[in-house]
């Protein structure tokens, strides 16, 4: 599975790159304080607040083409749902290694469009 799946991300958008690279900045500018936020509600064992951040960043994700990213996120929403937060930690981890892939690819299509 790739980090971005840019064809089928542009495609929901008309092929508008513009809109593409706005919606680039607002995931990079507010999605590091998502991930953050979900890392300490994760360690607080704040279920609540992992499973909000968990969909917030999946949703924001789903929208970039960020596949990866989003189907690690969608499993960690996954089992959230069904254990405490604390037990998520390695899930969480895989989801936070899948996002950092994301950010860095991201940033090379801010470049290339």
């Amino acid at each position: 599975m790739k980090d971005i799946a840019l064809e089928s991300a542009l495609a929901r958008i008309d092929n508008d790159h513009e809109i593409y690279l706005e919606l680039i900045a607002v995931f990079l500018e507010d999605s590091q304080t998502d991930i953050e936020k979900l890392s300490q509600a994760i360690n607080e064992n704040d279920t609540k607040k992992a499973i909000y951040h968990t969909h917030k960043l999946k949703g924001a994700a789903l929208t970039l083409g960020a596949d990866k990213f989003s189907s690690h996120a969608e499993s960690l929403e996954q089992e959230l749902n069904k254990t405490e937060a604390r037990e998520c930690r390695i899930l969480f981890e895989k989801a936070e290694t899948a996002y950092y892939g994301a950010i860095t690819r991201l940033k090379e299509i801010e470049k290339e469009l």
